[in-house]
């Protein structure tokens, strides 16, 4: 699962942290924590915010989503190919073409 923090808001001054969480390919979820319990003001005033939360989590996927369009074009070049599954996701290593043109070490993906 790939988990990260898209920021921290103040709502009716209580402090609210959206975390993402994307575990392929089950589920895509967005989380709030709150400094303490909101009350129906917070609540109210979440509405107001959400559109920022979900601009952040969608940079986040697209960001996610450049990574993995990388990952591929370097198997489709010959860089990098699957070598095993690991919690229901390939491992890449360099090939030899990868390997002599100076890619890095193996990497999860």
């Amino acid at each position: 699962m790939l988990t990260t923090t898209l920021g921290t808001w103040q709502i009716a001054g209580n402090t609210c942290t959206a975390t993402l969480a994307i575990d392929r390919p089950r589920s895509i979820n967005i989380s709030l924590e709150w400094s303490h319990e909101p009350g129906p003001t917070e609540i109210e005033h979440l509405d107001v915010t959400l559109p920022d939360i979900i601009e952040s989590a969608l940079e986040a996927v697209e960001q996610f989503a450049a990574i993995c369009e990388s990952l591929l074009g370097l198997v489709a070049d010959g860089h990098i190919c699957p070598i095993a599954i690991r919690n229901g996701q390939f491992v890449y290593a360099a090939t030899e073409a990868g390997a002599s043109s100076g890619d890095s070490s193996p990497s999860a993906g």
